[in-house]
């Protein structure tokens, strides 16, 4: 499971289960109508602590049953001829035209260093430029997926891709639960207070996603780049 970043992840299923435990109540006090009812103190314990292990439970298998399709499709959407580009499908134009900014390579040595790339690049139409980028830039990352600070930051952008799938599907399954409860007792059963925390750890794990992804792809050039220069 998560290997590189498991320990995370399920410090971030626990933290998101207490969130929608902690702040719905209703949610909780429904789950108890199916406990028996002893009146111990220890009941409403023992309810939180359930509601919390199934939390965990049910949004660890969601998430993994996400294909990585979907949580690719997620992070950079194509909706008919409007899309969000992956970095590596545009990394040899960006440096092109001078835009990484990224401060651990010169662009002007880039450019040499990959003259060809981006004088194919040029010859094609932008899907399958994009299409022809990405393939050249995973060929550089498969040469250097060993360096610490390619898989560092590989594993970076997994754990903050799957944390918003968590969040994603953690958020959207709180909708479909609070439209149940208003159509089976009259009420929502997840509080906005979860939904907006919710909400806003996806969208925060959203963005943390692709600018982890950007890092990535320039990491992967100045690995490139600085090991010519051992070589």
């Amino acid at each position: 499971m998560k290997e590189g970043y498991s320990d995370e992840y399920k410090c971030t299923c626990l933290a998101i289960s207490l969130v929608v435990v902690l702040f719905s109540p209703r949610l909780v006090s429904v789950l108890s109508l199916w406990m028996p009812q002893s009146g111990s103190p220890l009941e409403s314990v023992a309810c939180y602590a359930a509601f919390l292990a199934l939390s965990y439970v049910v949004g660890i298998l969601v998430e993994n049953t996400i294909p990585y399709s979907i949580k690719d499709w997620l992070l950079y959407p194509e909706i008919c001829r409007w899309s969000l580009q992956r970095p590596g499908c545009t990394i040899f134009t960006e440096i092109q035209n001078g835009e990484p900014g990224d401060f651990r390579f010169d662009v002007s040595e880039a450019r040499k260093r990959y003259s060809v790339q981006i004088q194919n690049a040029q010859g094609k139409d932008s899907r399958e430029a994009s299409r022809y980028q990405n393939a050249e830039w995973y060929k550089l990352y498969r040469k250097h997926s060993s360096s610490a600070s390619v898989r560092s930051n590989n594993l970076g952008h997994l754990y903050s891709r799957d944390a918003f799938a968590l969040g994603f599907s953690t958020f959207l399954l709180s909708v479909v639960c609070n439209v149940a409860g208003m159509v089976l007792c009259g009420e929502a059963l997840v509080s906005l207070t979860s939904l907006a925390i919710v909400g806003v750890f996806a969208a925060a794990s959203w963005l943390s996603a692709r600018w982890k992804a950007k890092r990535l792809v320039t990491t992967v050039i100045a690995c490139d780049i600085a090991s010519d220069g051992r070589e």
